[in-house]
């Protein structure tokens, strides 16, 4: 099963997955998602580390070579180019996925889950009508 490296770095995304390992299912489900979160959170570090690598190597400088910050604590470019360019490499990153070794997770339709953690889910769900 592939997951988008954007989904898995959202805010969301990991709560939601957290909340589904507590669930109470078959062992070898347990298993399978024991194992996929350890990817994730792998996954979800380097891609956090890359993100930053590529702001570092394309933002504009303070005198001190540290990397130059606006008031709202974002990242400042040189020029639009530039920041185009970062950008660009970021989506890049953020487009790729990762291959979960990870059956669909078939939960009982009585469950109780958000709208939300379902978007974050879905790929990795399933609900059975009933």
């Amino acid at each position: 099963m592939e997951v988008k490296n954007f989904l898995l770095v959202s805010e969301k995304f990991l709560p939601a997955f957290e909340k589904l390992l507590r669930k109470e299912i078959p062992a070898k489900t347990c298993l399978q998602l024991s194992a996929a979160y350890d990817e994730i959170v792998s996954q979800i570090t380097v891609v956090q580390r890359t993100r930053k690598a590529i702001a570092e190597k394309y933002a504009a400088k303070n005198e001190d070579g540290t990397v130059k910050i606006d008031e709202l604590g974002n990242v400042v470019f040189p020029d639009d180019e530039t920041k185009t360019k970062a950008l660009k490499e970021i989506d890049e990153i953020l487009n790729e996925s990762l291959e979960l070794a990870l059956n669909k997770v078939v939960l009982n339709p009585e469950d109780k889950m958000t709208t939300e953690e379902y978007i974050m889910l879905r790929d990795i769900v399933e609900i059975p009508e009933g």
